[in-house]
């Protein structure tokens, strides 16, 4: 299953990537880079940060990745418990972390070779950007969620739709500024960190619903969930035993 996520994920993004590439745009058309290393640009899950992206760092990449497999051992374990069979809603919120981890895990296990490999040529863009501290759902999915899609799709689809946008946020401006001056602005003390956690809570919850409606039907009538979570409990028992006969060996010793 993982195997096959992975597939997917790469060869999905490495389509929008050569479409992006024959208009001269994204990351393939970089200038300066070799003929490797333009290959794993086209094969791994590597974009350039964008401005006012936060750059990858290897020290940061390696310590999340540590951090979210003990996490996600963790989750499963909650998750096969029968606490979990009986509030299907909580285990549908660790399925949404689930899958979080798992995607997160997938693309940035790669990060650490292309910043050795690209660091003195371009930085690289993490895959995530704590989508948990959204404030609507356009930052969630548009900033903080997998931004290696969101910044992967732009050349290809979004861009067309610039003229458009560029005309409502206009529109937008002058409006806001028919009706006076925005009071709020500036405000930066408890009021505001109350407004951003309501609107981190709404974010939350719209994206869970989403799903809610969206895809765990689904994925549960194939139980897709029992074999993935199957899976991370071999994975963990295969570990497991690894550490233990480490330990048993190092008594020997």
């Amino acid at each position: 299953m993982a195997a096959g996520s992975l597939g997917f994920m790469l060869g999905w993004l490495g389509n929008f990537k050569l479409l992006a590439f024959a208009a001269n745009r994204g990351p393939l058309a970089l200038r300066g880079i070799s003929p490797t290393q333009w290959l794993l640009m086209l094969l791994l899950p590597y974009f350039p940060a964008k401005r006012g992206h936060a750059r990858t760092r290897t020290g940061n990449v390696l310590l999340s990745l540590v951090a979210k497999i003990a996490f996600a051992a963790a989750l499963t374990v909650a998750l096969i418990s029968p606490a979990a069979a009986a509030f299907p809603v909580m285990a549908h919120v660790g399925y949404a972390l689930y899958v979080w981890l798992f995607a997160s895990m997938l693309l940035d296990a790669p990060a650490p070779l292309g910043v050795a490999l690209l660091g003195g040529i371009v930085d690289l863009q993490p895959a995530m950007h704590a989508p948990y501290l959204a404030t609507s759902v356009r930052e969630f999915w548009g900033r903080r969620y997998n931004q290696i899609v969101s910044v992967m799709l732009q050349p290809p689809i979004m861009l067309g739709q610039e003229a458009v946008t560029s005309w409502l946020c206009g529109l937008a401006r002058r409006r806001r500024a028919a009706g006076g001056p925005n009071r709020t602005a500036g405000s930066y003390g408890f009021g505001h960190l109350a407004l951003r956690v309501l609107q981190t809570a709404v974010t939350l919850a719209l994206v869970l619903a989403s799903a809610e409606r969206l895809f765990w039907g689904p994925f549960e009538a194939c139980e897709i969930d029992k074999r993935g979570l199957a899976e991370a409990m071999g994975a963990i028992r295969v570990v497991r035993g690894l550490v233990e006969r480490a330990g048993v060996l190092a008594q020997r010793e």
